[in-house]
């Protein structure tokens, strides 16, 4: 309801003012305000900060809007209708293509809840100009403003925002009412000519778009009281005395009504010359019609976006990692895109891209694209270079001892001008004439990988390195084992090559007469690591073998460890058909076995048994007739891998055999095939050994016995003997031979002939 007293002429004056206080009055208004109408009122919408030409739109589900007709101001009155969904949203959309070029902007959303009438009005509403605190169940209740009023005029010093009731020493007529505020508020006016008092500041009070505010009554105060924390804003004292607010309600000549807004406080008398705090409110009721509700809208003005800090144009290494980065300002939210050479990079959509470990095919030109709902805007372009250095420190070399080696890098840059001068340092430094150069002098005394790096003036480098191998020659080559190529019948030496020590030859030698070493076989590098001694003899006696190492400036290494073939002699055991194996002992690796084979042709030797390393003596009890074959082997725990120049082509040896050694069962007489029947028995034999033999006239008969060595250890006969049967004991103890394996060489005149005998 509108008090009598309000003219039209301040209505309309209070509209114009209420307006003009919207960019400074904002208590009470915001985007997430809940505005309360009824059907019929005037909703009177408002918009600030709208630049470029409105439409409002209306929706009643805040999610499908339509344009209100002809609602193109920034002020746009909207009679209320009823609403199907109890609620009714606006918003205005502003458009202006110099400000936003791509689209339109809106405002905040106005929210409205719709009634049908007063009596739907509850407490805590946000209804024609304040929060609703009275209702009275008739669709009657009382409103008021979220803030307190004040005046212009500080009339209370001491008490900031304080007014004074007025006319502290007289009683006005028709100021008593405890219920009706609007006349209390008319007869104080009138009766009361102080200014300003609390009644002329509600009275003035033009908030909200209305003018009809009055100071409450007494039980209207209390009211309020009960709903302080529905309509807020209330001052309680900060901890001084409590403070009060003023009612319209008269006590008597010098006292009012007053209440505080502290828990459990009643209404109290009070001197009407005290400052207290003033709260206007104002009343409605259902027969009010055509009420406005002014309903504020603020927007923002978009800002178009514009990058303000543009990506750089970069020069990066090979492998490191490059980020490009732009700054915008504009309206939020804004999205990137960056682009190299024209095309999107997939992924790259924030304000700055990272590219890691860049190679040759990241160079290029990188830009970006800011874009919001008014504009987009590309960035400069930004160039990335990418530094790829090359270097060659060139190939291997070889020199002898006390020599140099030339040395000589290449290198380049693909980005000349970038990369500035190129500086070359070698490592290590040592025995170089200059490591700072590209083609220094070395000197090394040892073999040396020496490393080139090249680097340019922004810190990118690459590296390679060469080895100079330095002929010291090398004193570790050993011979893996000695073994019998059964085949041929000829030994076989094998050695592993070691690599990348300058070695240009390999020297095979064998233990001859007085125990020395004879060079038999110079093997180049590059052939196969396997050496066959053709003037050897396996199966008359073994032999020893070394091996040396020559470097390509011809220095020669010591020699190595021998190693000892193994030679096996078969003699008649006890019985015929019974048969005794001797061997010599393999020297040159250990091992735990001998393996002993047997067939009746070569081709068909077969595993006949097993004996512990250290033995050398076999008895096979087996009586065969016929020719029959013997073989010793051994295994080597780690197999020889021989190899020549070929990479793949390599040789695995892991046995060592002895000679093939054949014998043929017979009887004494039958063994007799040459024309002396030279014989020597017993066979193997310990202290003395017979030997005989048959002479068919005068001859000259010369016997002598050797070692495996071809070493003469004795003379038997050296004389010219009659016709005759000959039978000559030799007896060891004069001789002191050793056990092993000997021949016995004997010559009748030109006739040579020889038998192998073994001393147990």
């Amino acid at each position: 309801m509108k008090p009598n007293h309000q003219t039209t002429k301040k209505i309309l004056l209070g509209l114009l003012l209420a307006f003009a206080m919207l960019s400074t009055v904002k208590t009470g208004f915001s985007q997430s305000q809940l505005y309360t109408v009824v059907v019929g009122d005037s909703a009177i919408l408002f918009v600030t900060g709208a630049n470029g030409a409105i439409q409002w739109q209306q929706c009643e589900d805040s999610l499908t809007w339509v344009n209100i007709p002809g609602a193109t101001a920034n002020m746009q009155t909207i009679i209320v209708t009823a609403s199907a969904t109890g609620k009714r949203f606006f918003r205005a959309t502003i458009t202006n293509a110099l400000l936003c070029e791509n689209s339109s902007w809106y405002s905040d959303v106005i929210r409205q809840k719709v009634l049908t009438t007063t009596t739907q009005v509850a407490i805590g509403d946000w209804f024609h100009g304040g929060i609703v605190f009275y209702i009275n169940g008739a669709g009657s209740g009382l409103i008021a403003p979220k803030q307190d009023q004040v005046s212009l005029q500080d009339s209370c010093p001491l008490t900031p925002g304080g007014i004074k009731w007025g006319c502290p020493t007289i009683s006005l007529p028709g100021d008593t009412s405890s219920t009706n505020g609007a006349a209390n508020t008319a007869a104080i006016l009138v009766a009361c000519t102080e200014r300003p008092i609390a009644a002329s500041v509600c009275d003035t009070l033009n908030l909200n778009g209305y003018t009809d505010w009055f100071l409450p009554a007494k039980n209207q105060l209390n009211y309020l009281y009960l709903q302080r924390a529905v309509v807020g804003g209330f001052v309680t004292g900060g901890g001084g005395p409590p403070a009060s607010y003023w009612s319209s309600t008269e006590n008597f000549s010098t006292m009012a009504w007053q209440q505080s807004m502290l828990p459990m406080s009643s209404p109290n008398p009070g001197p009407k010359s005290f400052c207290n705090h003033v709260r206007s409110i104002r009343s409605f009721s259902p027969t009010d019609i055509l009420e406005k509700n002014y309903c504020i809208a603020n927007t923002t003005q978009p800002l178009m976006v514009n990058i303000i800090n543009q990506p750089t144009s970069q020069v990066k290494c090979l492998g490191s990692n490059v980020t490009f980065s732009v700054s915008t300002t504009g309206t939020t939210t804004i999205s990137y895109v960056w682009k190299k050479n024209g095309t999107p990079i997939i992924g790259a959509t924030s304000s700055s891209y990272t590219i890691n470990g860049l190679s040759l095919l990241d160079e290029g030109i990188y830009t970006c694209e800011a874009t919001n709902l008014c504009r987009t805007d590309t960035s400069d372009n930004a160039v990335l270079k990418v530094i790829d250095i090359t270097v060659d420190a060139g190939s291997d070399k070889t020199i002898c001892h006390g020599q140099n080696a030339q040395l000589q890098a290449t290198g380049s840059t693909n980005h000349i001008t970038e990369s500035g001068p190129l500086h070359y340092s070698w490592n290590p430094s040592t025995d170089l004439s200059n490591p700072g150069i590209a083609n220094p002098v070395a000197s090394p005394g040892v073999n040396t990988i020496y490393t080139v790096t090249l680097t340019d003036s922004l810190g990118c480098y690459e590296i390679d390195s060469l080895h100079v191998v330095v002929g010291n020659v090398f004193q570790n080559e050993q011979i893996c084992e000695v073994s019998v190529d059964t085949m041929i019948n000829k030994n076989v030496v094998v050695w592993e090559k070691t690599p990348n020590e300058g070695t240009d030859t390999f020297y095979v030698y064998k233990k001859g007469f007085g125990g020395i070493y004879n060079l038999i076989g110079a093997i180049p590098y590059d052939s196969m690591s396997v050496f066959v001694d053709s003037s050897s003899n396996p199966g008359a006696h073994s032999d020893w073998y070394k091996i040396s190492v020559v470097d390509t400036c011809s220095n020669e290494s010591a020699q190595s460890p021998y190693h000892k073939t193994m030679h096996l002699t078969a003699n008649q055991g006890a019985q015929i058909g019974q048969h005794n194996l001797i061997w010599e002992v393999y020297e040159g690796f250990t091992f735990n076995y001998y393996r002993i084979y047997r067939g009746i042709t070569p081709a068909s030797l077969a595993l006949l048994d097993s004996v512990i390393a250290g033995t050398t003596t076999y008895s096979d009890t087996a009586i065969i007739t016929g020719n029959v074959y013997y073989l010793v082997q051994i295994v080597k725990a780690n197999s020889c891998i021989a190899t020549s120049g070929a990479k793949d082509q390599t040789e695995t040896y892991n046995t060592s055999v002895s000679n093939m050694e054949e014998y043929q069962i017979s009887s004494v007489e039958e063994n007799r095939t040459d024309l002396f029947e030279l014989n020597a028995y017993p066979n193997p034999f310990e202290n003395s050994i017979s030997i005989s033999y048959k002479l068919f006239e005068r001859t000259k008969v010369n016997i002598e016995i050797y070692n495996v060595l071809q070493e003469k250890v004795a003379v038997v006969v050296n004389s010219t003997q009659v016709p005759g049967n000959y039978k000559i004991e030799f007896l060891n103890r004069e001789n002191k031979l050793a056990n092993g394996v000997y021949y016995i060489r004997a010559m009748f005149n030109n006739n040579s002939m020889i038998r192998k005998v073994v001393k147990l």
